[in-house]
């Protein structure tokens, strides 16, 4: 509290997972909590109180609320070639888990409209990531691009959760997809030459076109409006 200088524990232990998520309307807070057997998924309020079980996150897990808070996404479960072995969304009203995606998983990005997600899968026979959309409800899903990141998007992923916070690979009309990754030998000018350096890409989210490279760079966002 900035007002009081003071701070309220929350006397649960901690388990595995990448950081705590507010909700939109900053009033409850996500967080993953040891057991004896496996973590779990609890809310509190903003002053730690009011605590709420959700679900079990076998091997811990990473974290993002829907924009308009009515769900909680999360990546979790073992998986020999990634960080996570499934993609899960659990209605807080409802109280049901919908799990979206197993395989190898990396990370995941909630459309601006909440009605989407994206989520990037590893691809370990082609040293590869793999972009994918699901629809939140009915979890219709579509491959979006293949690629290989660059040395900053890479880095990024390992903290994806926490960056999502700041910044969108989404348009803000929830219709495509930006991110950078290496070239594969497209012209960017008239007259240029063919690059396989680091390149910015944009993607109907709809999987109705191929990603185009549109510039050359390292990184990539979306602004908020």
């Amino acid at each position: 509290n900035l007002d009081s200088r003071q701070s309220e524990g929350i006397e649960q232990k901690p388990g595995e997972f990448g950081a705590p998520a507010w909700s939109p309307d900053g009033r409850r807070v996500a967080y993953v909590v040891h057991g004896p057997d496996d973590d779990s998924l609890w809310t509190a309020d903003a002053q730690g109180e009011a605590r709420q079980f959700v679900t079990t996150l076998p091997d811990g897990g990473s974290l993002s609320w829907s924009p308009d808070g009515a769900r909680l996404g999360y990546l979790s479960g073992a998986h020999p070639d990634a960080p996570f072995g499934f993609l899960a969304t659990y209605d807080l009203a409802a109280r049901v888990e919908t799990v979206l995606a197993r395989g190898p998983l990396v990370a995941f990005f909630w459309s601006p409209d909440g009605k989407r997600i994206a989520y990037i899968t590893a691809d370990t026979g082609k040293s590869q990531l793999v972009w994918h959309v699901a629809e939140v409800i009915g979890g219709q899903e579509r491959v979006i691009s293949t690629f290989a990141p660059t040395a900053h998007l890479d880095f990024l992923l390992d903290f994806f959760d926490q960056y999502a916070l700041s910044m969108s690979f989404w348009s803000p009309d929830s219709r495509h997809l930006v991110y950078p990754a290496l070239g594969n030998g497209e012209t960017l000018s008239p007259g240029g030459a063919p690059t396989f350096g680091d390149v910015v890409y944009v993607a109907p989210a709809d999987g109705s076109a191929p990603p185009r490279a549109i510039a050359g760079g390292r990184f990539a966002s979306w602004s908020r409006k």
